[in-house]
């Protein structure tokens, strides 16, 4: 009896290590590509002090006035663009990523802010196609929406709006 049952699990095996690995996942959403710069016309220290307010919304690992730069730690979410698909439902992806903001003035009264994302999304091994490497899950480096750069922008320039109202009533910078 142990002979068959033998010759069943090692056939098993051979089917299971024969199928490929390519599952379609992770699905794709397209997407239009929004801007990651702006220039403002406003001088370096305001244009820093808007983007600094913004950005301490998120856990920040690093920013310097000096060098007009401020990035985040990684932020868990749900992608906006990869997804596994189960018959018409479509379950987006967990993802992490990491803002950079840099600002570079162009002149005294004018300042261009880029934000960039690194972004990636968590998978497992089998629907990545990748080797067991101590883990079953890994985060794979993938393409940003533009969604997330362009909101923070938004955000600043929404920041430095209150910021000039605030100085027309007399207010603190």
């Amino acid at each position: 009896m142990m002979g068959p049952r033998l010759v069943w699990i090692f056939g098993f095996f051979l089917l299971v290590g024969c199928f490929s690995k390519d599952f379609n996942e992770p699905g794709v959403e397209d997407y239009e590509e929004l801007a990651t710069t702006e220039v403002f016309n406003i001088n370096k220290k305001m244009a820093w002090n808007a983007a600094f307010n913004v950005m301490s919304r998120y856990p920040i690992v690093y920013s310097s006035e000096e060098n007009l730069e401020i990035q985040t730690d990684w932020i868990k979410g749900k992608s906006e663009r990869l997804f596994s698909q189960y018959d018409e439902n479509r379950v987006p992806y967990t993802i992490r990523f990491r803002l950079n903001v840099r600002l570079v003035p162009l002149d005294a009264n004018r300042t261009e802010v880029t934000v960039q994302n690194t972004e990636q999304y968590l998978t497992d091994i089998i629907t990545s196609g990748g080797d067991l490497n101590a883990t079953l899950y890994e985060w794979i480096d993938t393409e940003s929406t533009t969604y997330k750069e362009n909101a923070v922008l938004k955000k600043v320039e929404l920041e430095l709006k209150k910021m000039l109202q605030n100085l027309r009533r007399g207010g603190k910078k």
